[in-house]
């Protein structure tokens, strides 16, 4: 089974955990996708039972015959009702995207009650979608904190494990931060690489990624050192291990999104940014092109479709440069 068969069963099983006791349009709903992903159709389902939950709260009964007369004002009040959340007793405004995102997932379930039969018109079709007006804002890595984050993670600043305890995983996040910044890999792709997915010998990895594509990525020599010293470890610390998964955690299970990101900001001490999995991403992007400024090159090493995607990390890149005259100028 692939890395990403896996995570797909996983985020599955908690989809369907999250139907138990709702109605069954919104199981129905569930057998509907097809060519999406496990997290897409989490996502859908998610939104959907909130937005059940809203109807619920307001006396509406989420049968069909109820919710084939849901009009457009029904629906825009939800999504009045949806621009605030609370968090830590604070009443905040949601993004605009966060609550885009929401009118996308129940839309989708009304085309499919109009696919079903169960109504003729879908009391969204007539609703503005909050307009994302603002870019989402890049950050990366300079190679300086690339340098400090795996410092830190040699020598278990920002670690709240024992010296002992911190010394078993050095080379497991040593490797995981290469991965992410030399090749660009989403967090989820790296998560998802088996031992079998690598080819030493010409260092190479099959990945799997969105649309479960199958794509081929190259590593470097510092990179194979580390996911050869890792792999040391592995086999030291968990003998007869029966999994194939390249990156494990202390459960002896394929290590998370999650904990990955909570390794990053564990050893971000002395970074003045917010180091996310994705920085990593970002930063394989904006270093690569600082070095090259080819822009085709660094679509191709993301994996981008569209090459406006990786634009944004040449923009970023520039500004640097821009800023960095100003400084030499003054």
């Amino acid at each position: 089974m692939t890395g990403r068969q896996e995570h797909s069963e996983i985020m599955d099983a908690k989809t369907k955990k999250l139907l138990i006791g709702q109605s069954k349009i919104l199981t129905d709903y569930y057998y509907s996708f097809t060519d999406n992903s496990s997290f897409t159709k989490k996502a859908y389902i998610k939104y959907v039972i909130e937005f059940f939950g809203y109807l619920k709260a307001n006396g509406i009964a989420v049968s069909i015959d109820e919710l084939k007369d849901l009009k457009t004002s029904d629906i825009n009040r939800y999504m009045d009702a949806v621009k605030y959340t609370t968090r830590g007793g604070e009443r905040i405004e949601r993004k605009e995207v966060s609550r885009a995102v929401r009118l996308y997932a129940i839309s989708n379930f009304f085309e499919f009650m109009i696919d079903e039969g169960y109504m003729s018109t879908n009391p969204c079709a007539r609703v503005d979608a909050p307009k994302c007006s603002e870019e989402k804002e890049i950050v990366a890595m300079t190679p300086k904190d690339i340098k400090l984050l795996k410092k830190n993670i040699i020598n278990g600043v920002g670690s709240t494990r024992s010296i002992s305890e911190n010394k078993k995983w050095i080379n497991r996040n040593l490797a995981i931060v290469s991965l992410g910044c030399t090749t660009g890999l989403r967090v989820s792709s790296i998560t998802e690489i088996n031992i079998s997915d690598i080819d030493f010998q010409n260092q190479t990895i099959i990945v799997r990624e969105k649309g479960n594509k199958e794509r081929t990525i190259y590593f470097g020599e510092n990179t194979k050192k580390e996911l050869l010293d890792w792999l040391a470890d592995r086999r030291r610390l968990f003998p007869g291990i029966d999994t194939d998964a390249l990156f494990i955690s202390k459960k002896r299970k394929r290590l998370s999104q999650r904990s990955i990101a909570d390794m990053l900001e564990h050893y971000s001490v002395g970074i003045n940014k917010h180091i996310t999995p994705h920085k990593m991403r970002s930063s394989c992007a904006t270093n690569l092109y600082e070095k090259t400024g080819d822009i085709y090159l660094v679509q191709q090493t993301l994996g981008h479709k569209n090459i406006a995607n990786t634009r944004r990390y040449a923009k970023l890149s520039e500004e640097r440069r821009r800023k960095a005259v100003e400084l030499l100028d003054k």
